[in-house]
C-alpha cells in the first residue's frame, strides 16, 4: 500500500486512525480490558484513543502504555486472535 512516501511508524499511525474512521472501531466506542487485577477503559474517538486522560494515536500505543510493554493493541483488547 502506497502512503505517500511515509516511514513505517507515520503509515502505522494513519491506519489506525483509518480504522476508527472506516469504522472498524466506531468512535464512541469503550473498549475494556482487566490486567493484573485491575479493568482499564480505552474510548475510541475520531482523533484516535484516549485512556486515562490521554489520547493516543493509535490502539498499541495505549495498550502499550496500560502494561509497560509493547503490545498488539487489537491482540490486547481480544479484537484479533493471537
Amino acid at each position: 500500500m502506497d502512503l505517500g512516501g511515509l516511514r513505517t511508524r507515520g503509515a502505522l499511525n494513519i491506519l489506525s486512525v483509518c480504522a476508527v474512521v472506516v469504522g472498524l472501531l466506531t468512535p464512541g466506542t469503550i473498549l475494556r480490558r482487566e490486567w493484573q487485577g485491575q479493568v482499564y477503559e480505552v474510548a475510541v474517538t475520531t482523533a484516535g484513543f484516549e485512556h486515562d486522560g490521554r489520547l493516543f494515536r493509535s490502539l498499541s500505543a495505549a495498550a502499550s502504555a496500560i502494561t509497560g510493554v509493547k503490545w498488539n493493541g487489537l491482540r490486547f483488547f481480544g479484537l484479533k486472535e493471537a
